[in-house]
Protein backbone atom coordinates (compact mmCIF):
# COMPACT_ATOMS: atom_id res chain seq x y z
CA UNK A 1 0.00 0.00 0.00
CA UNK A 2 1.22 3.50 -0.52
CA UNK A 3 1.72 6.65 1.50
CA UNK A 4 -1.62 8.70 1.09
CA UNK A 5 -4.55 7.98 0.52
CA UNK A 6 -3.23 6.49 0.81
CA UNK A 7 -4.90 6.76 2.81
CA UNK A 8 -7.00 4.17 1.79
CA UNK A 9 -7.82 0.55 3.37
CA UNK A 10 -10.95 0.16 1.36
CA UNK A 11 -11.70 -3.43 0.54
CA UNK A 12 -14.29 -3.01 -2.32
CA UNK A 13 -12.55 -3.18 -5.91
CA UNK A 14 -14.05 0.06 -6.61
CA UNK A 15 -10.97 1.95 -4.82
CA UNK A 16 -8.13 -0.33 -6.23
CA UNK A 17 -7.91 2.81 -8.87
CA UNK A 18 -8.03 5.07 -5.70
CA UNK A 19 -5.18 2.96 -3.75
CA UNK A 20 -3.02 3.02 -6.60
CA UNK A 21 -3.41 6.70 -7.23
CA UNK A 22 -3.37 7.79 -3.60
CA UNK A 23 0.19 8.61 -3.40
CA UNK A 24 -0.19 11.72 -6.06
CA UNK A 25 -2.64 13.59 -3.42
CA UNK A 26 -0.29 15.26 -1.52
CA UNK A 27 2.65 15.40 -4.25
CA UNK A 28 5.31 14.41 -4.46
CA UNK A 29 9.44 14.66 -4.24
CA UNK A 30 12.14 16.29 -4.41
CA UNK A 31 13.41 16.16 -8.87
CA UNK A 32 17.35 16.95 -7.90
CA UNK A 33 17.80 15.15 -10.79
CA UNK A 34 15.83 17.33 -13.21
CA UNK A 35 15.81 20.71 -14.40
CA UNK A 36 16.70 23.30 -12.18
CA UNK A 37 13.46 24.96 -12.69
CA UNK A 38 11.47 22.10 -12.05
CA UNK A 39 13.42 21.45 -9.01
CA UNK A 40 12.52 24.78 -7.71
CA UNK A 41 8.86 24.61 -8.73
CA UNK A 42 8.43 21.23 -6.96
CA UNK A 43 10.39 23.16 -3.41
CA UNK A 44 8.38 25.90 -4.11
CA UNK A 45 5.22 23.44 -4.04
CA UNK A 46 6.27 21.67 -0.87
CA UNK A 47 7.27 25.00 1.23
CA UNK A 48 3.54 25.89 0.59
CA UNK A 49 2.55 22.76 2.63
CA UNK A 50 5.18 22.86 4.93
CA UNK A 51 4.83 22.97 9.08
CA UNK A 52 1.05 22.19 8.83
CA UNK A 53 -0.48 21.58 12.05
CA UNK A 54 -3.53 20.57 10.21
CA UNK A 55 -4.90 20.12 6.61
CA UNK A 56 -7.75 19.41 5.17
CA UNK A 57 -9.35 18.50 1.44
CA UNK A 58 -12.18 18.22 -0.03
CA UNK A 59 -10.30 16.18 -3.30
CA UNK A 60 -12.45 14.83 -6.83
CA UNK A 61 -11.22 11.75 -8.70
CA UNK A 62 -12.30 11.48 -12.09
CA UNK A 63 -11.65 8.71 -13.92
CA UNK A 64 -11.80 8.96 -17.98
CA UNK A 65 -12.70 6.54 -21.20
CA UNK A 66 -9.33 7.24 -22.55
CA UNK A 67 -6.39 9.95 -22.26
CA UNK A 68 -8.66 12.33 -24.62
CA UNK A 69 -11.76 11.48 -23.73
CA UNK A 70 -14.69 14.08 -21.82
CA UNK A 71 -16.79 10.96 -20.97
CA UNK A 72 -16.10 10.18 -17.30
CA UNK A 73 -16.09 6.65 -16.41
CA UNK A 74 -16.32 6.75 -12.56
CA UNK A 75 -16.45 10.03 -9.93
CA UNK A 76 -15.50 9.70 -6.37
CA UNK A 77 -14.94 13.04 -4.14
CA UNK A 78 -12.59 12.33 -1.35
CA UNK A 79 -12.76 14.00 2.34
CA UNK A 80 -9.80 14.26 4.22
CA UNK A 81 -8.72 15.90 7.34
CA UNK A 82 -5.27 15.72 9.32
CA UNK A 83 -4.17 16.45 12.37
CA UNK A 84 -0.43 15.91 13.59
CA UNK A 85 -0.76 11.47 13.45
CA UNK A 86 -4.31 11.42 13.12
CA UNK A 87 -6.32 11.17 9.77
CA UNK A 88 -9.87 10.91 8.52
CA UNK A 89 -11.38 10.32 5.07
CA UNK A 90 -14.62 9.25 3.37
CA UNK A 91 -15.28 8.61 0.54
CA UNK A 92 -19.17 8.12 -0.37
CA UNK A 93 -20.43 6.04 2.29
CA UNK A 94 -16.71 4.70 3.43
CA UNK A 95 -15.22 6.62 6.18
CA UNK A 96 -11.92 5.77 8.05
CA UNK A 97 -10.84 7.22 11.16
CA UNK A 98 -6.80 6.58 12.20
CA UNK A 99 -5.07 7.54 15.15
CA UNK A 100 -2.42 5.88 17.99
CA UNK A 101 -4.79 3.94 19.21
CA UNK A 102 -7.39 2.36 17.16
CA UNK A 103 -8.73 2.37 13.15
CA UNK A 104 -12.04 2.43 12.48
CA UNK A 105 -13.56 1.72 9.54
CA UNK A 106 -17.37 1.60 8.46
CA UNK A 107 -19.11 1.03 5.30
CA UNK A 108 -22.49 2.17 4.76
CA UNK A 109 -22.76 0.02 1.68
CA UNK A 110 -21.83 -3.34 3.33
CA UNK A 111 -23.50 -1.85 6.80
CA UNK A 112 -20.20 -2.91 8.86
CA UNK A 113 -18.12 -1.30 11.31
CA UNK A 114 -14.44 -2.50 12.19
CA UNK A 115 -12.46 -1.51 15.03
CA UNK A 116 -8.36 -2.27 14.08
CA UNK A 117 -5.35 -2.13 16.23
CA UNK A 118 -2.90 0.67 14.50
CA UNK A 119 -0.25 -1.32 14.46
CA UNK A 120 -1.72 -3.52 11.97
CA UNK A 121 -1.81 -0.94 9.34
CA UNK A 122 1.22 0.68 7.77
CA UNK A 123 1.15 4.47 8.03
CA UNK A 124 -1.09 6.24 5.84
CA UNK A 125 -0.21 9.33 6.80
CA UNK A 126 1.24 11.78 4.30
CA UNK A 127 4.01 14.39 3.89
CA UNK A 128 1.93 17.45 3.05
CA UNK A 129 4.25 18.32 0.40
CA UNK A 130 6.98 16.69 -1.41
CA UNK A 131 6.82 12.96 -0.60
CA UNK A 132 10.11 10.68 -1.32
CA UNK A 133 8.37 7.57 -0.66
CA UNK A 134 7.71 8.11 -4.57
CA UNK A 135 10.90 9.00 -6.09
CA UNK A 136 11.39 5.96 -7.68
CA UNK A 137 8.32 6.73 -9.98
CA UNK A 138 9.22 9.94 -11.10
CA UNK A 139 12.57 8.55 -11.80
CA UNK A 140 11.41 7.33 -14.73
CA UNK A 141 9.85 10.47 -16.28
CA UNK A 142 12.87 11.33 -18.34
CA UNK A 143 11.49 14.55 -19.83
CA UNK A 144 9.59 17.47 -18.39
CA UNK A 145 8.30 21.06 -18.97
CA UNK A 146 6.23 23.56 -17.38
CA UNK A 147 3.86 25.55 -19.01
CA UNK A 148 1.43 28.11 -18.47
CA UNK A 149 -2.26 26.23 -18.09
CA UNK A 150 -4.28 29.68 -16.78
CA UNK A 151 -4.00 33.05 -15.51
CA UNK A 152 -2.70 31.83 -12.38
CA UNK A 153 -1.97 28.34 -13.18
CA UNK A 154 1.14 26.76 -14.45
CA UNK A 155 1.12 22.78 -15.72
CA UNK A 156 3.90 20.65 -15.13
CA UNK A 157 4.38 17.67 -17.69
CA UNK A 158 6.09 14.73 -17.38
CA UNK A 159 7.01 12.25 -19.57
CA UNK A 160 7.10 8.90 -17.98
CA UNK A 161 7.57 5.88 -20.78
CA UNK A 162 7.25 3.07 -19.02
CA UNK A 163 4.97 -0.28 -19.67
CA UNK A 164 2.24 1.17 -17.21
CA UNK A 165 2.48 5.06 -16.98
CA UNK A 166 2.53 7.74 -20.02
CA UNK A 167 2.74 10.93 -18.85
CA UNK A 168 1.77 12.72 -15.68
CA UNK A 169 0.73 16.56 -15.22
CA UNK A 170 0.61 18.31 -12.18
CA UNK A 171 -1.30 21.96 -12.22
CA UNK A 172 -0.27 24.37 -9.09
CA UNK A 173 -1.00 27.98 -8.20
CA UNK A 174 2.05 30.32 -9.81
CA UNK A 175 1.20 32.47 -6.89
CA UNK A 176 0.68 30.31 -4.05
CA UNK A 177 2.27 26.99 -5.24
CA UNK A 178 -0.71 25.17 -3.98
CA UNK A 179 -1.99 22.26 -5.56
CA UNK A 180 -4.61 22.53 -7.81
CA UNK A 181 -4.63 19.18 -9.60
CA UNK A 182 -2.83 15.95 -10.86
CA UNK A 183 -3.29 13.76 -14.25
CA UNK A 184 -2.08 10.59 -14.71
CA UNK A 185 -2.18 8.85 -18.69
CA UNK A 186 -1.44 4.96 -18.02
CA UNK A 187 -2.96 1.25 -18.81
CA UNK A 188 -4.87 -0.66 -16.93
CA UNK A 189 -5.17 -4.02 -19.19
CA UNK A 190 -4.13 -2.74 -21.83
CA UNK A 191 -6.96 0.14 -21.51
CA UNK A 192 -5.60 4.01 -21.88
CA UNK A 193 -7.04 5.73 -19.05
CA UNK A 194 -6.92 9.38 -17.97
CA UNK A 195 -7.12 9.56 -14.24
CA UNK A 196 -7.28 12.98 -12.67
CA UNK A 197 -7.18 13.97 -8.85
CA UNK A 198 -8.56 17.72 -8.57
CA UNK A 199 -8.49 19.64 -5.19
CA UNK A 200 -12.17 21.32 -4.88
CA UNK A 201 -11.08 23.51 -1.67
CA UNK A 202 -7.90 22.81 0.81
CA UNK A 203 -7.31 24.72 3.90
CA UNK A 204 -4.35 24.83 5.56
CA UNK A 205 -4.42 24.97 9.48
CA UNK A 206 -7.86 23.97 10.13
CA UNK A 207 -9.57 23.70 13.03
CA UNK A 208 -11.72 20.51 13.54
CA UNK A 209 -14.76 20.11 15.52
CA UNK A 210 -13.20 17.85 18.64
CA UNK A 211 -15.06 14.76 17.49
CA UNK A 212 -13.63 14.16 14.30
CA UNK A 213 -11.00 11.60 15.70
CA UNK A 214 -12.77 9.54 18.08
CA UNK A 215 -14.81 6.80 18.05
CA UNK A 216 -17.75 8.04 19.89
CA UNK A 217 -19.80 9.01 16.63
CA UNK A 218 -20.44 5.29 16.25
CA UNK A 219 -19.37 3.46 19.38
CA UNK A 220 -19.73 3.56 22.81
CA UNK A 221 -17.45 2.10 25.51
CA UNK A 222 -18.50 -0.50 28.15
CA UNK A 223 -15.98 -1.62 30.24
CA UNK A 224 -13.48 -3.32 28.09
CA UNK A 225 -15.69 -3.53 25.20
CA UNK A 226 -17.34 -1.66 22.74
CA UNK A 227 -21.18 -1.33 21.80
CA UNK A 228 -22.54 0.35 18.72
CA UNK A 229 -24.45 3.65 18.87
CA UNK A 230 -28.16 3.78 18.10
CA UNK A 231 -27.81 4.88 14.63
CA UNK A 232 -25.75 2.15 13.76
CA UNK A 233 -27.41 -0.62 15.87
CA UNK A 234 -28.29 -2.33 12.11
CA UNK A 235 -24.48 -2.72 11.26
CA UNK A 236 -22.59 -5.46 12.24
CA UNK A 237 -19.69 -4.84 14.60
CA UNK A 238 -16.14 -6.44 14.52
CA UNK A 239 -13.50 -5.23 17.23
CA UNK A 240 -10.17 -6.96 16.61
CA UNK A 241 -8.55 -5.09 19.72
CA UNK A 242 -11.20 -5.31 22.01
CA UNK A 243 -9.84 -9.02 23.30
CA UNK A 244 -6.56 -7.02 23.71
CA UNK A 245 -8.09 -4.07 26.21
Amino acid sequence: MTNYSLLLYYKSNKHKLMKKTALFVFLLLSLMAHSQDLTNELLSINKHYENLKNFEAKISYKTYADFTSDKVVETKTMLVKIQANNLYNKIDGTEMIKTSDFVLLKSDEDKTITLFDPSSFANPLPSYGLDSTINGFLKICKSQKIVKDGKTTNRIKLDCPSPQYHNVEIVYDKNDYSLQKIVIFYDINDQKTRFEIEYITQKLNSTFEKDVFTFEKYLKKVKNNYELESAYKDYAFTCQICNEK
